[in-house]
């Protein structure tokens, strides 16, 4: 397995947007209706990987086609609340079923964190709905911890 920094443009080119599609459905059960989902918004990702804030992982099977296999994208900031708190966000984290149990979510998170530390990360955030047991259950064994509880509300638009 080669784990590896991509480029949007990469993602995009090399079939990120049906790995993201595979992950929203596997997902869409227990965080949304089919009509609410949107778009993975490509041209906003371009914009934080020109600011420097997007980082972009990527799993590349080489023993099989150099089949792409899973992903983490998010954004590196400094914390508004704490001074010298630098934390990387994401909710992109998936890799597809087939390569589960293969340590594939391993390596790329060991690879995320050394990619945190080289740019003075000091925290990962990873958030995922209640109602993936499943996505607990790996966070859990990768170190996650929980730390917060994170409540939304949609917005009404008349």
């Amino acid at each position: 397995m080669q784990i590896m920094r991509a480029t949007v443009d990469w993602f995009i080119d090399n079939g990120g947007p049906s790995l993201a599609m595979a992950h929203l459905e596997e997902a869409m059960p227990v965080t949304a209706e089919k009509n609410e989902f949107r778009e993975v918004d490509y041209a906003m990702y371009a914009e934080l990987e020109m600011s420097g804030s997007l980082l972009v992982l990527v799993a590349i099977d080489d023993e099989n086609n150099n089949e792409f296999v899973g992903y983490v994208v998010g954004t590196a900031s400094p914390s508004i609340h704490n001074r010298g708190y630098f934390e990387f966000s994401t909710t992109a984290f998936y890799t597809v079923p087939h390569v589960r149990e293969q340590g594939v979510a391993r390596q790329l998170f060991e690879a995320l964190q050394a990619v945190c530390r080289q740019s003075g990360v000091t925290e990962i955030n990873y958030s995922v709905s209640e109602g993936q047991p499943m996505t607990h259950e790996v966070v859990k064994k990768l170190g996650l911890i929980k730390s917060e509880t994170m409540y939304s509300m949609k917005v009404k638009h008349e």
